[in-house]
């Protein structure tokens, strides 16, 4: 009986249009990362990252070295407005007025432009 009410409950969420969201799509992907800021030593980073995107909101994790992960947050609803997206069939370049991100599908080896 209790299998019968949660089925026809997924089914109506289904009908009416109130199911949960997607689940994310997540990729291991390579990325560089450029800091713009003339008090940084090195301000240019490449590392494995972990890249999820999930109805255009794209979250990367930065895993560089022996350093905490760092996360960036690209909210779709912030795109030309705080960032600016640029895709590419190598990957996708995320520019704010402090730093340039690149996400590369596939090892980019020493050369990080697209």
């Amino acid at each position: 009986m209790r299998a019968t009410k949660i089925l026809v409950g997924a089914v109506c969420s289904l009908l009416l249009g109130t199911a949960a969201p997607a689940d994310a799509d997540t990729a291991r992907v390579h990325c560089h990362l450029h800091v713009k800021s003339p008090v940084m030593k090195r301000t240019d980073n490449a590392a494995n990252c972990q890249f999820s995107q999930s109805q255009g909101n794209v979250t990367v994790v930065m895993y560089p070295g022996n350093r905490a992960p760092l996360r960036f947050e690209f909210p779709a609803s912030k795109q030309n407005v705080t960032y600016q997206r640029l895709n590419h069939e190598a990957g996708i370049k995320f520019t704010t007025p402090v730093l340039t991100l690149k996400v590369f599908w596939a090892d980019p080896g020493t050369s990080h432009r697209f």
